[in-house]
C-alpha cells in the first residue's frame, strides 16, 4: 500500500487548526468560569442584602429599646425631687440594667471571607462595602456595646442590689413575673413617659 504524501500546507492547516481549536476552548472555559464567578457575585449580592436587612431590622429594634429607655432616664431624672411610684421604680431599675448586644447575620461575611476563589475587583464596590462596614463598622460598635455592657454588670447592676435590694434581680422574680416590658406596656397603662 502506498501512502500518500501530504504536503507542508496541510500539515501547516492541521496544526493552526489544532493551536485555535485549542484557543477557543481555553476562551471557552474562561468565559464559563467567569460567568460563575459572575453568578456567584450575583447570588452573594443578594444574601448581603438579605442579611442587611435582618441588621437593619435589628438595630431599628435595638434603636426604639434605647430610645424608651432614654425616655425612662430622662424622666425619672426630671422627677427626682417627687415621690416614684413603686411600679416606675421597679421599670426604671430594669432600664438601667439593661443592655443589647448586637448579633449580626455574618453568614455573607463569612462566605467571603472563607472563599479563596473568589476574588473582589474594584467594580464590586458593594461587596467591598459591605466587607469594610464588618470589619470596621460593626467592629466598632461591638465595642461600644460591649462597654455598656461591663458597665452593666460589674457597675449599675451591683449598685442595684446593693442600694436597691427590694427590686427583684431578675424580671421573672419582679413585679411582672417576667412579662417583657413591651407587652406589659401594651396590656396596662402603668407607665406613660
Amino acid at each position: 500500500m502506498g501512502r500518500s504524501k501530504r504536503s507542508f500546507g496541510s500539515y501547516l492547516i492541521e496544526l493552526l487548526i489544532i493551536v485555535v481549536g485549542i484557543s477557543i476552548s481555553f476562551i471557552l472555559n474562561d468565559w464559563r468560569e467567569s460567568r460563575i464567578i459572575k453568578e456567584q457575585k450575583n447570588q452573594l449580592v443578594l444574601d448581603i442584602q438579605d442579611d442587611l436587612r435582618a441588621d437593619s431590622i435589628f438595630l431599628s429594634k435595638m434603636q426604639l429599646a434605647y430610645s424608651k429607655m432614654l425616655r425612662s432616664h430622662d424622666s425619672l431624672l426630671n422627677h427626682l425631687d417627687d415621690s416614684i411610684p413603686e411600679d416606675s421604680l421597679n421599670i426604671y431599675s430594669e432600664h438601667l440594667t439593661n443592655y443589647y448586644l448586637f448579633n449580626t447575620r455574618t453568614r455573607s461575611f463569612d462566605i467571603i471571607s472563607n472563599n479563596e476563589e473568589l476574588k473582589i475587583n474594584k467594580q464590586d464596590t458593594s461587596i467591598r462595602m459591605f466587607m469594610n462596614m464588618h470589619n470596621y463598622v460593626y467592629k466598632t460598635l461591638n465595642e461600644w456595646l460591649s462597654i455598656e455592657k461591663n458597665f452593666v454588670l460589674n457597675t449599675a447592676t451591683p449598685y442595684k442590689i446593693k442600694h436597691s435590694p427590694y427590686i427583684p434581680d431578675k424580671p421573672e422574680e419582679g413585679f411582672y413575673k417576667g412579662m417583657p416590658f413591651m407587652n406589659l406596656e401594651r396590656e396596662t397603662n402603668l407607665l406613660i413617659f
